[in-house]
């Protein structure tokens, strides 16, 4: 496989991420600020991955 093909399969899992990570935190109780937390965080560092791919794309 090459490398487009790895990074394009890369870049879908991580929308596919990202999309996962917005429906559970739609459903999750507010009340948990924790998890809201740790939601974030993980979805801040999926857009800094896409961030970085998208830049490796573009050179």
């Amino acid at each position: 496989m090459s490398l487009k093909n790895n990074s394009s399969k890369f870049y879908r899992n991580l929308i596919q991420q990202q999309d996962l990570l917005y429906e559970l935190d739609k459903r999750l109780d507010k009340k948990d600020s924790n998890a809201v937390e740790n939601l974030e965080e993980t979805l801040s560092r999926i857009e800094t991955k896409l961030d970085i791919l998208l830049m490796q794309k573009g050179k």
